[in-house]
This record gives structure tokens, sequence and C-alpha cells, in this order.
């Protein structure tokens, strides 16, 4: 039983391994051979699932922003911003939204929303 459940928590531990290298072997572009059928239409997939991931996904998940993104995602990548700006209102209002301070080592991060999707960013 021991040495059954020791070969079970290896084979785990290999693939848990081997999924975060081919993951990070997929990010940084590295062709792995493997057939997959999100990457014709420029669609990642997840090697824990097997699911195609959306770019807006991949950015989320690396704590990244890309343009087309909505608040929320935004909200989810990020988190709250420390200073929001609106200019106009309801669905077609403008918004700037700051992240960090000018004391922070990073500085300060703007995001520029237009009708709730982001359009840019700036330092």
């Amino acid at each position: 039983m021991l040495e059954r459940n020791l070969k079970l928590i290896a084979t785990c531990i290999c693939a848990l391994s081997l999924s975060a290298c081919s993951s990070l072997l997929v990010d940084l572009g590295v062709d792995l051979g493997l057939e997959d059928p999100g990457s014709a239409r420029g669609v990642a997939s997840d090697p824990m699932r097997g699911l195609a991931l959306s770019p807006v996904a991949i950015a989320i998940r690396n704590n990244d922003i890309v343009v087309g993104m909505n608040r929320s995602e935004v909200v989810e990548s990020w988190g709250e911003p420390t200073v929001r700006e609106i200019a106009g209102s309801g669905r077609n209002g403008h918004e700037r939204w700051m992240y960090g301070s000018r004391y922070s080592l990073e500085g300060e991060r703007y995001l520029i929303f237009e009708s709730g999707q982001v359009v840019g960013w700036y330092r």
C-alpha cells in the first residue's frame, strides 16, 4: 500500500513539473511539436485542463493587461485601481485608472478606457 501511494505521489509530481515546464515554454513561444487545435486561431491552451485560453485569459493569468479588456477583467488581473477618473457618462464615457504612486519603485501606471474597454496605457 505504501509503495503504491509513493508511486502515485511521484507520478503526480512528475506530471505537475512537466505541465508547468510546457506551460512556460508555450508562453515563451517555444514550439513543442504538439498538436494544439487553438494554435491556428492564436489561442493558447491550458496544459492543466486542455482548454483553449483567450488572450485576455492568458493576460489575467500573467497579471497583465491587453487592449479590449473590460473593467472586471482588469480588476481581476491588477486589482482595484488607486484612483478612478471618469469623463462623460454611461457606457460611452471615458475613464482613466491609476495604479501605484509616484513614490513607489514601479511608479504610476495609467489605463485608459473608452466605452468600458481598455484602449491603452502609459506610465
